[in-house]
C-alpha cells in the first residue's frame, strides 16, 4: 500500500506588539488517517520567539522586538512547520503573523542643564525617549509646580526646533568660582496621541569670578596737616573675595616714582603723607598730587586706577620780626 504524503497548510495569526503570547495549530490534511504525526519549526530568520509545543500546536512571542511599532502600524515576522506522518511523508508550510502596533507613552527623563554665571541663558534639549520612533511630540513646562522657578515667569523660548532656550531667574552675582546654585521647573512630552510623561528640568548655574572695579580715589587734606587716612575706592561683585592693594608712583602720575608716601595701616586704609610742605598755598587755593593703585582678589583679577590728593591751603598768620635800630 502506497503511503500519502500530508498537506501543511499556511497559517495567519495576528499578534499586538506588547500582547501575550499567540498558540497557532498546525494545518494539514493526511488521506491517511490512521497516521501518527509530529511536528518541527524553522525559526531562521524569525524575530519573535517560537516555542513547538509537541502537540501540533506553536507558541509566538514577539519578545518586545516590535515596540517601535506606533499604532496603526504593522510588521510581519514568519516561521515554517514541518509535519512528518512517521512513513517518510513530510511537509513544509508557513506560519505568517502580522505584529500590530500600540500607541507607547513616552517617557520624559530628568533633564540637567548647564549654564555660568556669565552667559546666565543656554540652549537645551528635554531629554525624553518614545519606543514609537515615527510618533511625533509636543513639550510643555510647568513653573508653578512645585520648582524653584516662579510660576509667574516664563523663562523657556521655543527654538522651533526641538531646542528650548532658558533664561535663569537671577545674576547670581554672590556666586564665587566654583561655587553653585540651582533653578528646577517641571516638562510634559505628550505624544501625538495623548500618551504624557512628566518629569524635571535641574538648571545648574555654576559662579565665576568677578575681577574687582578699582574706582577713581579721591583723598583731602589741608596744608597744615599734610598726612591722612584713606580707603582706596573699589567694588567686588564676589563679596567674600580677599584683596590686595598696590601702589605705582612712577606711572604717569605727580609723586615721584622714589618716593614711598603710603603707609599700609593693616586693616585695608592707608596713611598717605604729602611730598611738600605747600607753604605757599593761600587760604582757599588747592594743589594736587596723584598716583595709581591696583586692587587684586584672591583669585588674581585685577583693576588699576588713580588716587587723587588735593590740598588745601590755609591761612598763614602774619610773622612779626623784631626791629633794630
Amino acid at each position: 500500500m502506497t503511503n500519502s504524503a500530508p498537506i501543511a497548510q499556511a497559517i495567519s495569526a495576528i499578534s499586538p506588539e506588547n500582547g501575550s503570547v499567540v498558540t497557532v495549530t498546525a494545518s494539514y490534511t493526511d488521506l491517511d488517517a490512521n497516521d501518527t504525526h509530529t511536528f518541527s519549526v524553522d525559526t531562521t530568520g524569525t524575530l519573535g520567539t517560537v516555542i513547538n509545543n509537541n502537540d501540533g500546536t506553536f507558541s509566538y512571542d514577539p519578545n518586545g522586538l516590535f515596540e517601535s511599532l506606533a499604532a496603526g502600524e504593522t510588521a510581519t515576522d514568519t516561521f515554517t512547520y514541518t509535519v512528518d506522518d512517521g512513513n517518510g511523508g513530510t511537509s513544509t508550510e508557513t506560519v505568517t503573523v502580522t505584529i500590530t502596533g500600540q500607541n507607547d507613552a513616552p517617557v520624559a527623563l530628568e533633564t540637567s542643564v548647564s549654564l555660568t554665571q556669565n552667559t546666565l541663558s543656554t540652549v537645551f534639549t528635554p531629554d525624553f525617549s518614545d519606543l514609537d520612533i515615527s510618533d511625533t511630540h509636543t513639550v510643555t513646562f510647568d513653573f508653578g509646580g512645585g520648582g524653584s522657578v516662579s510660576a509667574t515667569m516664563t523663562p523657556v523660548t521655543d527654538n522651533g526646533d526641538g531646542t528650548y532656550t532658558y533664561t535663569a531667574q537671577d545674576t547670581y552675582d554672590y556666586l564665587l568660582a566654583g561655587e553653585t546654585a540651582t533653578e528646577t521647573f517641571s516638562y510634559t512630552v505628550t505624544d501625538n496621541l495623548g500618551a504624557s510623561s512628566t518629569n524635571t528640568v535641574t538648571v545648574t548655574i555654576m559662579g565665576t569670578n568677578h575681577a574687582p572695579v578699582a574706582l577713581e580715589t579721591s583723598v583731602s587734606l589741608t596744608q597744615n596737616t599734610l598726612s591722612t587716612v584713606f580707603t582706596p575706592d573699589f567694588s567686588d561683585l564676589d563679596m567674600s573675595d580677599t584683596h590686595t592693594v598696590t601702589f605705582d608712583f612712577g606711572g604717569g602720575g605727580s609723586v615721584s616714582a622714589t618716593m614711598t608716601p603710603v603707609t599700609d595701616n593693616g586693616d585695608g586704609t592707608y596713611t598717605y603723607i604729602a611730598q611738600d610742605t605747600y607753604e605757599y598755598l593761600a587760604a582757599g587755593e588747592t594743589a594736587t598730587e596723584t598716583f595709581s593703585y591696583t586692587v587684586t582678589d584672591n583669585l588674581g583679577a585685577s583693576s588699576t586706577n588713580t588716587v587723587t590728593v588735593t590740598i588745601t591751603g590755609t591761612n598763614d598768620a602774619p610773622v612779626a620780626t623784631a626791629l633794630s635800630g
